[in-house]
């Protein structure tokens, strides 16, 4: 008899407890309702003592002899640690989501949040912007390939044929260098939720101002190759490509091709001999010569 009543008192106390909790957590988001928080406080500290204390009081009036005694004794202790351990981790839970600490924990984040600066929002959108993607993947993608192509420099084909793009030292390389990595300091995910036009963030003027950096250092390591060229060569290279353009797209005899052959073989003989004089440079590249190159940057 005493038994049963033990365990229609841990049954009770289990519903007032879980009947408590669930009016505390209802009412712990509802603006000054403090008697019905206070109600579900009562009753779950309530049920959590006639759960754990139940079954212990009726196991020790009932006094049980024989060898059922030690287990029905250690069932009800187990049980009584078991809801007292509960109730503690609930208990736990409720102190720390109380309006005392949650309340500071607000505070406390309010002013971590004001000290970062805020975003610097662009007020007009930059000229170097325009053509820029609209959508944020695409504007990552063409961050993206400016980088592939940057660091595409550093390849040995593309170092001897551009030295000025692989040199970091180089000003206008370094700039590039730079903008790259101040775009990938600014790339996120996602668009920021503050800006309506993607065009209009810090992102987009770094990944329009790395496209004009590096577009800036392509014309310059043309403009250095091409100044390593003398004007003599200039000119003859320039004869030279005029008249084998002409004889490839207009109408000739095969003796007027044969004298401009012989006499273009002729004057490029001279120019190599008369630069050949004055120079003992080793090649750009460590194992392809010109035509080799030539041939390879084609893509034949």
């Amino acid at each position: 008899m005493y038994l049963l009543l033990g365990l229609a008192a841990a049954l009770a106390g289990v519903a007032a407890a879980a009947a408590g909790i669930r009016l505390w957590f209802r009412s712990r988001f509802r603006t000054g309702d403090l008697r019905r928080r206070a109600l579900g406080r009562r009753l779950f500290g309530g049920g959590t003592a006639l759960a754990a204390l139940g079954p212990v009081i009726s196991t020790a009036v009932a006094g049980p002899a024989g060898g059922e005694a030690v287990l029905v004794i250690v069932l009800a202790l187990g049980w009584a640690g078991f809801v007292v351990l509960s109730g503690g981790a609930i208990s736990l839970v409720m102190l720390l989501t109380r309006e005392r600490v949650v309340n500071a924990a607000r505070s406390s984040a309010r002013r971590a949040v004001a000290k970062v600066p805020a975003p610097r929002v662009l007020t007009g959108r930059p000229a170097s912007t325009n053509g820029l993607p609209r959508d944020w993947a695409e504007l990552i993608e063409l961050d993206r390939s400016l980088g592939r192509r940057l660091l595409s420099y550093h390849q040995v084909d593309a170092a001897a044929a551009h030295p000025v793009m692989a040199d970091p030292n180089d000003p206008t390389t370094r700039a590039a260098l730079q903008a790259m990595l101040a775009c990938d300091t600014l790339r996120t995910p996602t668009p920021p939720r503050a800006w309506a036009d993607v065009r209009a963030t810090e992102y987009a003027a770094a990944v329009a101002e790395f496209r004009k950096a590096l577009t800036a250092a392509e014309a310059h390591s043309t403009r250095v190759n091409q100044a390593a060229i003398t004007d003599h060569e200039r000119r003859a290279i320039e004869g030279t490509l005029r008249e084998l353009s002409y004889v490839r797209e207009h109408a000739t005899t095969p003796g007027e091709r044969a004298e401009v052959y012989q006499r273009l073989v002729r004057q490029l003989g001279e120019l190599e001999v008369a630069e050949t004089a004055g120079s003992g440079s080793p090649r750009s590249h460590p194992w392809l010569d010109v035509r080799q190159r030539a041939v390879s940057a084609r893509g034949e």
